[in-house]
């Protein structure tokens, strides 16, 4: 996730949030392991079910860290930019957007 927000008097902000993609990267790797593990078992078996089980409750446990992650970075976004006096944030992905509103016809 990255942001930049600008106020006019200095340069944007660009923030790399390394916590949630390290939380994001980690539910991924856990995803894979369990399907591996899941895998190798006849589905329906007692092992089975019990390592789906176990994979819910680990994935349901991560997706709520990340979930909270989320929430604390937003808030801190909004103090920041309400310190800042900042009217207008973009959140996400911002490699295409200047190719992408070149595109755009001009209005007129």
């Amino acid at each position: 996730m990255k942001r930049r927000a600008w106020s006019g008097k200095s340069h944007p902000h660009r923030f790399v949030c390394r916590g949630l993609l390290s939380l994001v990267q980690d539910r991924n790797k856990t995803l894979a392991e369990f399907q591996e593990k899941m895998s190798r078992l006849k589905e329906g078996s007692r092992r089975w079910r019990r390592l789906l089980a176990a994979k819910i409750r680990k994935l349901e446990k991560l997706d709520r860290r990340i979930r909270q992650m989320e929430h604390t970075l937003t808030k801190l976004f909004a103090e920041l930019d309400e310190a800042e006096g900042v009217a207008f944030a973009v959140m996400g992905n911002l490699t295409d957007l200047r190719r992408s509103c070149a595109v755009l016809p001009a209005a007129g």
